[in-house]
């Protein structure tokens, strides 16, 4: 597992240039920042401003893909949905910048039959993304939600840079 250490969710006190440097030399440029939390309304307002405040610190582009995709998918007919929302995704990626991707539960619902890592994986190949995720991971995978509900999902985490919180849960 690639994992950067970051001693607390302070954007002060994160290396966010070590970072960079590690995504630049990476065939797949995604770092996972898990917002661990025990609640999802902290888990909301933290990941806002966290964004926020390091998108205008260090000029990287913040995207809510829930509210992206939402608005996107309405017109667009339920068989068609899993290509229209790697398409759009792939579009919003536009330039060289640095994408601060955060509010991605929508990516799991069942009915997109989307595999959320591996969909990061590849458009972080062209691009960086540094995905802020309510998630979980030990030394061997990441994983999304609960083992057994229908929104789960779990990826090796080999090919995925952490931005470990060493602080541990917070809420």
């Amino acid at each position: 597992m690639r994992r950067i250490t970051v001693s607390t969710l302070d954007n002060n006190s994160i290396d966010w240039k070590q970072i960079e440097d590690q995504l630049r030399k990476s065939f797949n440029r995604l770092a996972v920042l898990p917002i661990l939390t025990n609640s999802a309304n902290i888990d909301l307002m933290l990941e806002g401003s966290l964004a926020s405040r390091i998108a205008t610190d260090r000029g990287y582009t913040v995207h809510n893909i829930s509210e992206i995709l939402s608005t996107h998918l309405m017109p667009v007919p339920k068989a068609q949905r899993p290509i229209s929302v790697t398409e759009k995704l792939r579009r919003i990626c536009a330039g060289n910048s640095i994408f601060i991707w955060c509010r991605l539960s929508l990516l799991f619902l069942p009915e997109l039959e989307i595999n959320v890592f591996k969909l990061l994986l590849d458009i972080s190949r062209s691009h960086t993304i540094i995905a802020f995720l309510n998630c979980q991971y030990n030394h061997q995978k990441i994983w999304y939600g609960k083992k057994g509900h229908p929104e789960y999902q779990e990826y090796s985490i080999k090919d995925i840079y952490i931005i470990r919180q060493s602080l541990g849960p917070i809420g």
